[in-house]
């Protein structure tokens, strides 16, 4: 997505395979939300894969529809 803007803006060639997302600094990475259906902000993390693995149990259980 942000290649894409990139692209557009500068009318430069520019691929997502041109970034490494691994050399941004934290306060560049973004946050990730685990929301309520009440829109109650429960957690927020920058890692989704930990969120996931923290909460998909929890999820399923209360889970009765899928967003």
């Amino acid at each position: 997505m942000l290649a894409l803007e990139i692209r557009r803006a500068a009318a430069a060639p520019v691929t997502a395979a041109d970034f490494e997302p691994e050399r941004l600094p934290a306060h560049l990475l973004p946050n990730y939300r685990l929301v309520t259906a009440q829109d109650k902000t429960l957690t927020i993390d920058k890692d989704p894969a930990q969120l996931q693995s923290k909460y998909a149990q929890t999820a399923a259980k209360h889970c009765t529809r899928p967003i």
